[in-house]
Order: structure tokens, then sequence, then C-alpha cells
């Protein structure tokens, strides 16, 4: 199974890049599966129905947010209707939902989108959240699973890695724009700080 990460795509120029370069990444690359990250790709926050009608054309096949999930109004009820993903970790009765599992290439894969606490709004405990989502899914039977972690803090970043290596296939930091050159695999499971 060959999964892509795209980290936030930003504004048209992000979208533009995905339009130019994805349909020719997948195929020279066979992948499987493309996880995206919407956070800012409508004008640098949230993402609107047109933009995400448009980038699930080009190929995604799920997008993750993070703290602009809700800029746009018209989220709600994409959120129930496309596979777009909220933080998991936000409270119970809140729309949406931050797991979902596919079929990709005849295994089960669950992307898993969490948000950090420091310069975030507030959120359930993500590291609670985390381990007690991977615990369920891996009693469900879902071996791959993949984590978008949106968050500010480097350390918290690092430190869900200490947390779920070798119970995840990757764990992949969100939110910056900063890319990071610490990528590892521990444990086998991928790990990227902040993938920019």
């Amino acid at each position: 199974m060959k999964i892509a990460f795209i980290g936030d795509i930003v504004g048209r120029p992000g979208r533009t890049m995905i339009k130019e370069h994805l349909t020719k990444l997948r195929r020279e690359h066979e992948i499987d599966f493309v996880i995206a990250n919407y956070e800012n790709a409508s004008h640098g926050f949230g993402v609107t129905l047109k933009n995400a009608q448009e980038l699930f054309a080009l190929g995604i096949d799920v997008m993750s947010g993070g703290n602009h999930t809700w800029d746009k109004k018209e989220i709600e009820p994409l959120l129930e209707s496309m596979p777009l993903l909220r933080p998991h970790n936000y409270p119970e009765g809140v729309k949406g939902t931050g797991c979902k599992i596919f079929d990709v290439a005849g295994e089960k894969l669950a992307v898993l989108n969490i948000m950090g606490h420091y310069g975030m709004p507030y959120v359930d405990n993500a590291f609670r959240c985390a381990r007690d989502t991977v615990a369920h899914l891996k009693n469900d039977g879902v071996h791959h699973i993949f984590l978008d972690f949106h968050a500010e803090a480097s350390s918290e970043k690092r430190a869900m890695m200490m947390l779920l290596q070798g119970e995840v296939s990757g764990i992949i930091g969100t939110h910056t724009h900063v890319g990071s050159d610490d990528f590892q695999i521990a444990k086998g499971t991928a790990y990227l700080t902040d993938i920019g």
C-alpha cells in the first residue's frame, strides 16, 4: 500500500500545485491513497464546498483539518457528506469525525486527525484521544493507521511519536507550513514533525 500525504494546502497557489502535479505523481509512483490537509485551502482559512469538490476531483481521497476547520460555515454539512475530517479530539457532540476507515489495496486504512494544544483552540486531551482511538481501531482489526497531528509545538508532536511508535503506520505533523528535516522510522512508525 502506497500512501501520499500533502501538508496544508494554502489558497489558490496550493490548489494550483495539486492541479498541476498530483495526477502525474499518483501515476509515476503508483500511489494507492492520497491524504491532504485542507486547513488553509480556501483563502488561507478552511475549505469551501467548491474547493473541496475540486480537490477531491483532482485525486485526493481524504482531507484532514485543524484549527481553521470551522472558518467556513458551510463545512458542517460537508463533514457528514464528504471524506473530510475535523480534529477527533473536539468534544462529543461536535459535527463530523476525526477518524475514517477506508479500503485500500484490499486492506483497511484508518486516517486519524488530532489537534494539539499549544497555541490552539481548546480541545480534549490529544494524547488520550489518540491512544484510545488507536487501541479501539486495533481491537476492530484495523492495523494500518495514519495520523495527521495538527499542532504548533514540535515538542507535542515528538511526544505523540513517543506515545504511538510501533502502534501506528505513520504520524505526520501539520500546521506550521515549515517543513522539518527529521523524518524517521521508529519501531515501524514513519514520523515527520512537520510536512510544511
